[in-house]
């Protein structure tokens, strides 16, 4: 067990390492897209319409499989460290809605218990 947990280690940071290069590229690819546009809109005519098409189709294309791809590049690492709450969400729920049940379970008993007669003779007030 100790070496699947020493390779998952090693797993996790490769994929952070990668994943920071694949955020990386998002972001330059998405501000091209964006300098690509304001060129386009400098240029002006026919050539600006075929750049700004291109662009849409083609170069945005890229860039959203890139960055879905990266999306699922995240996913795996919380996978492979670990983090539960987003493997398991029935578990975690389940717990959630387990301890508040209890937590009523212990109130209710608290309010059906008979007050402790504390010795005097004044009538308690709700």
């Amino acid at each position: 067990m100790e070496n699947f947990r020493k390779v998952c280690k090693k797993i996790a940071t490769v994929l952070e390492y990668v994943i920071g290069i694949a955020l990386a590229i998002c972001l330059f690819l998405g501000g091209l897209g964006f300098v690509g546009y304001v060129v386009a809109f400098c240029i002006g005519g026919d050539t600006a319409t075929e750049i700004c098409t291109w662009i849409y189709k083609e170069f945005y294309g890229v860039l959203i499989q890139v960055s879905t791809y990266t999306t699922l590049l995240c996913f795996l690492l919380l996978y492979v460290r670990g983090d539960a709450n987003w493997v398991n969400p029935i578990r975690y729920w389940g717990d959630k809605i387990r301890e508040k049940k209890a937590a009523k379970a212990v109130a209710a008993q608290a309010a059906a218990a008979p007050a402790e007669d504390d010795g005097s003779d004044e009538p308690v007030s709700q």
